[in-house]
């Protein structure tokens, strides 16, 4: 009978994938197998909810001994989600950092607390030999483990739940670092304000409140950019604030394909889920596009990214392609021959992840003041306008001005290799994480 038992658990585990746990459980079984029925009745409880659960109990509710007795420097990481790194560049960032502490030789326990398996994320995660959990309680699975870990890095408001339990948490002395993606309550009274949007006001006025005491209670606070990191130190003058870039790129010399002179189109990237990128196009469009696109012979405005509304194929506008979501190589080869990156940005708030790709790509931009809000030295190499009107005279004066362009990528790709790379990075966390 135990035999038995023993070997329909090992084809079960293996069968539904957990083959993370299905050593351990093999020997809990072995070893619950030789102790009481009452043992094997508790494991057989355990055995159950992990096939209905699947990697939601791939780990048990403490970490493993091996964990808890590691030398290793244990970080714990939260996010809202898996992040999706290919649909927008804060799950970029997720990803990229995530990536980073592992590189660096951390041990990691990730938690994802909408506790949603995103697949083939969740395994590319994983294959870092990052531990990932879903737990149904993140603050009761932490109260069980906090004593297992070195530092926390939590990210967005919705990690407050948790920044409470361990500043409350009297075994915990250790360092926690909250990374802002962006100022949500700055985001959402803009489009308060923008909108005249009063539940867009009252949410600013929340997440104000939510923000400020996550500031008052972490150790260190990341932000994406300078402009967010004077706003936060204000508000918190006796911390540490640092401007951490959100999306990193390897310090390298590329080569663009082709020169400005035989590129042609003009694009703008994001995810459409985010409603600010919705906005930006649709205003661009109605306000702009409409306007300018005869003006300049044979030119295209590109739509690309997940998602897109599907007002986006009124057949109002005139010489637009809405390429959806495409390839990292597709990308690749569409910042090759695009000659310019427009970047309508009306409200928002954080560095935009969209900005510095094209910048490491090459690409000159057009922008908003919001657009190149916390990007260092933005005037210097960047379009700024504003108002609809600029936008009409400035957009097909730029495209047509082949040397200011060329100036434009040489000078945006310097800046990323200085400020935005891995390498500058890893100093910073090292500084404020000592392995």
């Amino acid at each position: 009978m135990k035999g038995k038992l023993f070997k329909i658990a090992k084809r079960m585990l293996v069968a539904f994938g957990l083959l993370g746990m299905a050593k351990t459980v093999y020997a809990s079984l072995f070893a619950a197998s030789r102790q009481s029925k009452i043992q094997i009745a508790r494991f057989s409880t355990f055995l159950l909810r992990a096939l209905r659960f699947g990697n939601n109990l791939r780990y048990c509710s403490r970490l493993p001994a091996v964990t808890r007795c590691s030398r290793k420097k244990w970080l714990f990481v939260s996010d809202c989600w898996v992040p999706e790194h290919d649909k927008n560049t804060g799950a970029r960032c997720s990803r990229e950092y995530l990536e980073l502490f592992a590189e660096l030789g951390f041990g990691i326990v990730f938690v994802p607390l909408d506790r949603t398996k995103r697949q083939p994320y969740l395994s590319e995660i994983e294959s870092l030999g990052i531990i990932v959990i879903f737990p149904y309680d993140a603050v009761r699975w932490l109260s069980k483990n906090i004593g297992s870990f070195d530092y926390f890095y939590l990210q967005r408001p919705i990690s407050l739940e948790l920044l409470r339990f361990i500043r409350d948490h009297k075994k915990s002395a250790s360092t926690v670092i909250y990374y802002d993606h962006d100022l949500h309550y700055l985001r959402m009274r803009r489009q308060a304000l923008l909108f005249s949007d009063e539940k867009a006001l009252v949410e600013s006025n929340i997440f104000e409140k939510m923000e400020d005491e996550i500031f008052h209670k972490a150790d260190i606070v990341y932000v994406a950019g300078e402009f967010e990191q004077k706003i936060v130190s204000e508000r918190v003058p006796d911390k540490n604030v640092r401007a951490v870039p959100g999306v990193l790129f390897e310090l390298e010399e590329r080569s663009r394909p082709v020169g400005i002179g035989e590129r042609k189109d003009i694009m703008y990237i994001g995810g459409y889920g985010h409603r600010p990128n919705v906005d930006a196009v649709l205003w661009f469009l109605d306000n702009v596009w409409m306007h300018v696109h005869d003006r300049v012979p044979d030119w295209t405005f590109h739509i690309v990214g997940s998602d897109p509304d599907k007002s986006f194929y009124d057949g109002r506008y005139a010489n637009v392609n809405v390429a959806g979501r495409v390839s990292d190589e597709e990308l690749l080869r569409l910042y090759g021959r695009v000659r310019l990156m427009v970047a309508p940005i009306r409200y928002g708030a954080g560095v935009k992840g969209k900005i510095l790709e094209a910048m490491d790509a090459g690409l000159p931009v057009i922008t908003t003041p919001i657009g190149a809000e916390g990007i260092v030295d933005n005037e210097k190499y960047m379009a700024i306008v504003g108002e609809a009107a600029e936008w009409r005279t400035a957009l097909p004066e730029l495209y047509m001005d082949e040397s200011r362009l060329e100036r434009m990528a040489v000078m945006g790709k310097s800046i990323i290799n200085r400020f935005y790379t891995y390498d500058s990075v890893k100093r910073v966390i090292l500084e404020d994480m000592p392995l």
